[in-house]
């Protein structure tokens, strides 16, 4: 969901009794839902004794964990935005007397929450800017509202910054690289830890399946867009199944999946631009939305990277790609064996996998479908001549 602005269209002075007052936000919330059905979306605040809810009709959600977050860290919240919400998360930023925050969660056990949470304070603690965890009254730092784990955290000012050059791609390969050189040595304790080189074979596997599953599906259709996929889907498959062949046999891979989780790198596991805000006044890119942070290998985070230079440059670059390696490895050095690892899992076609399994084919014109064909099977192309060589 895009970023709703939540803004003050009229104010409702009610009672201070918390119990009255949250009443009349539900109540508002149902009117703006008549209102919103009749006439569309609209905006909406409703006053909280001194303090200002504001809420789009878009779910009661927010009105239940306001007054959760206002007890539990003494705060006097102003006004509240909507920022992102999806079925996996939810993010508020709140305007309290003791300055902005964000409030979020995702909607996963407390396990998970802790994990989380953990890798941030260790991160934080190499010197990866992350936004800080506020802890309530009594130290915790998690909070649960109708059985969903919340956090509250700093709220960074920044905004994203699209890579369009060569020493931009350099510069997020350097940030992409230090993060993961720090992540080395991180100890989950008693947390849960969430591992996903340990799922490769059967990720390769079942992304292989969706890959002939579409063929099969689509393989008689007559509209353009499926045609044009047909005409690159053979060389995908092709390519993921030779590369899985490679993964099975890669020694390092089997080493690498054996070693202690202390020696195995953390992952962002959503890192684009939108996930890394560059703040001018303290001259520093901050690295928010953890929620996908696990042990995994480089490449998970190098391909998402990649894929967002490609689809700016609307085309594969040799010299971008090797601009963001060349950046990265001067703050991460790779061994010989762990590039071979790295080459492998970004010629493997994820992001052809994920554009079939998520119906990007039905959401692109014809000239973008083919303009993402062209640039992911040439990525694919370089990447294992690079591996033969």
């Amino acid at each position: 969901m895009k970023a709703l602005v939540l803004t003050i269209a009229a104010a409702v002075v009610v009672v201070a009794n918390l119990a009255n007052a949250y009443a009349s936000v539900s109540a508002a919330s149902a009117a703006n839902a008549n209102l919103m059905e009749k006439n569309g979306p609209m905006t909406s605040s409703t006053q909280l004794g001194e303090v200002f809810y504001l809420h789009s009709g878009v779910s009661s959600m927010e009105e239940e964990i306001l007054p959760t977050v206002a007890k539990n860290y003494r705060f006097n919240i102003r006004q509240a935005e909507l920022l992102h919400y999806t079925p996996r998360t939810l993010v508020l930023r709140i305007q309290t007397d003791d300055g902005p925050f964000v409030v979020k969660s995702i909607f996963a056990d407390r396990d998970r929450m802790s994990f989380i949470l953990a890798v941030e304070h260790y991160l934080r603690g190499k010197g990866v800017a992350i936004p800080q965890t506020i802890p309530m009254e009594n130290g915790e730092f998690i909070f649960f509202c109708n059985g969903t784990p919340y956090t509250v955290q700093e709220y960074v000012e920044g905004k994203p910054l699209h890579i369009t050059s060569k020493s931009a791609c350099t510069e997020r390969g350097r940030l992409l690289g230090h993060f993961h050189a720090c992540s080395l040595g991180f100890n989950a304790g008693d947390v849960k830890p969430c591992q996903g080189i340990a799922e490769w074979e059967q990720i390769y596997q079942e992304e292989l399946q969706t890959m002939i599953g579409w063929r099969e599906q689509y393989r008689s259709s007559k509209e353009k867009e499926h045609q044009l996929v047909m005409r690159s889907i053979d060389f995908f498959i092709r390519a993921g199944k030779q590369l899985l062949r490679i993964l099975t046999q890669n020694q390092y891979f089997s080493e690498v999946r054996a070693e202690p989780l202390e020696r195995q790198f953390l992952c962002h596991g959503d890192f684009h631009t939108g996930n890394v805000l560059w703040n001018e006044k303290m001259q520093r890119f901050t690295i928010i939305d953890w929620e996908f942070t696990r042990f995994d290998y480089p490449s998970v985070d190098l391909g998402r990277l990649l894929s967002i230079i490609m689809r700016h440059n609307n085309r594969w670059n040799e010299a971008s790609f090797s601009a963001l390696l060349s950046g990265y490895l001067e703050q991460n050095p790779l061994s010989e064996k762990q590039m071979e690892l790295l080459y492998l899992d970004l010629a493997f076609p994820h992001q052809f996998e994920r554009f079939l399994r998520k119906n990007w084919f039905e959401e692109f014109t014809v000239g973008e479908i083919r303009q993402f064909l062209q640039r992911e099977e040439e990525k694919t192309r370089f990447l294992l001549r690079a591996l033969e060589r």
